[in-house]
């Protein structure tokens, strides 16, 4: 079952949306869904401001981004492609994170149908005194709690490296 997000946004250079798609399409995306505890690859567009592309991995744990497989196409093992293009991104940011409470139902992104919007709600730089009343803001809030309307699922992940970071992912 999924316990771990891994998430990805950046921007293409001017003019570079066609190749930064046959690339996120053709190579990235597949690599990943080939990695054994990658359950899930999804990418979405946002249609009004930066960063324009975001990528969403549900993972079976964060122990996968350790892993050989992974290993082998990512950092100093980059393929040629991935290098060119990364080197041209701006506003790139990435997440990992442990999923935080229960989903009911679990289940993974896009599994109940096409995602026709998604809402990222970021609370960054929150310190360790403020961990519980972050949370409780998220578990009690009628926009993040239960099931706001018009979503299908609200998961919440916390980044673990000792940086204080909360993602709450309506969907």
């Amino acid at each position: 079952m999924m316990q771990a997000l891994l998430l990805l946004m950046m921007d293409p250079p001017p003019g570079g949306d066609a190749e930064f798609n046959a690339w996120a399409n053709d190579e990235h995306i597949p690599e990943r869904r080939n990695v054994p505890g990658f359950q899930t690859a999804l990418r979405f567009q946002n249609t009004s401001a930066s960063p324009r592309y975001l990528a969403i991995y549900d993972l079976d744990d964060l122990s996968v981004l350790q892993s050989p497989a992974y290993v082998a196409i990512s950092g100093q093992n980059l393929s040629p492609w991935t290098k060119r293009i990364l080197a041209g991104v701006t506003g790139r940011w990435r997440f990992e994170g442990s999923r935080i409470g229960i989903v009911c139902p679990p289940a993974y992104t896009g599994a109940r149908g096409p995602i026709g919007q998604l809402l990222l709600v970021l609370w960054r730089n929150v310190n360790q005194y403020c961990d519980e009343a972050v949370l409780k803001t998220i578990e009690t809030s009628p926009r993040f709690s239960g099931r706001p309307r018009g979503s299908v699922r609200v998961r919440r992940h916390r980044r673990i490296d000792g940086r204080r970071a909360h993602r709450a992912l309506t969907l």
